[in-house]
């Protein structure tokens, strides 16, 4: 009997450690991409061609990279939903239209926050 407890309370410990890294990790990653949505938000009310443009390139690779480490634990459609919405703006920058791209930033960071928000561990995503 003792043994199982020590077991299932090892188990506990590593489930909630687990939990915290990939909290932090997520928490982390939609903070670096918030900061790449403003300054390309920056660029698009700018019209600033070029700069939007090499922002959307950096936005995407760090996408691209994050998004490997992601989608080990956060469901797909969610983080699908947020690459259209990349892919979406991508074309909106080089076709320069840029109100509908400042619209595609905006919800992109919507996107995120949800997924943020969805995977943290609080009472009302508990019950």
């Amino acid at each position: 009997m003792r043994k199982e407890f020590i077991i299932g309370i090892i188990i506990i410990v590593c489930i909630i450690i687990g939990n915290i890294i990939t909290q932090r990790y997520t928490k982390k990653s939609v903070e670096g991409m918030n900061e790449k949505l403003e300054e390309l938000r920056e660029s698009v009310i700018q019209q600033n061609e070029k700069e939007a443009g090499e922002k959307m390139k950096d936005l995407t690779e760090y996408w691209n990279e994050k998004y490997n480490l992601l989608s080990y634990y956060i469901e797909h459609d969610e983080l699908e939903k947020v690459g259209v919405e990349m892919k979406i703006l991508n074309t909106n920058i080089e076709i320069k239209e840029y109100e509908l791209a400042a619209e595609k930033i905006d919800k992109s960071i919507f996107l995120l926050e949800h997924i943020e928000d969805k995977n943290s561990l609080t009472t009302p995503n508990i019950f």
